[in-house]
């Protein structure tokens, strides 16, 4: 395992109306962890408030983590097309390696999704030399 034993560093693009989704997201990744897990979490911020990013912090009694919010003005994409399930919001994922530059692995997650087990696996898969690993969304 390429990363065993570091903090997972996990990134979210979130702006205010998806504020309890990720709030659910982040609570399901703490309260189904390994005990040797730890996070710093990542914010890509469009537009969360501020009392969204207190509640955000009170996860801390589930189990500690890092969290940063990283104020992306979405002004310089306002020209991208958007439709009922694709935001702003959601382009900013592409910049990841821009914003977080002291992170040598990341791991994107969507914001609407429940995590029932360690991310441990997933997030230490060897990527054999890529510099991109995905997984494809079946339904």
């Amino acid at each position: 395992m390429e990363n065993a034993g570091q903090a997972m560093n996990i990134v979210f693009t979130c702006d205010e109306n998806f504020a309890p989704f990720l709030a659910t997201t982040i609570v399901s990744i703490l309260l189904n962890s390994s005990p040797a897990d730890s996070f710093n979490f990542y914010v890509i911020d469009s537009g969360l408030s501020a009392e969204s990013k207190d509640k955000i912090n009170t996860l801390q009694k589930y189990k500690p983590f890092k969290i940063k919010y990283i104020e992306y003005d979405t002004r310089a994409i306002n020209d991208f097309p958007l439709s009922a399930g694709y935001s702003l919001a959601a382009y900013l994922k592409f910049f990841m390696p821009d914003l977080i530059p002291e992170a040598d692995r990341l791991l994107y997650l969507d914001v609407d999704l429940i995590v029932t087990a360690s991310l441990a696996e997933l997030y230490n898969t060897p990527l054999d030399g890529h510099i991109i690993g995905a997984v494809q969304q079946t339904e």
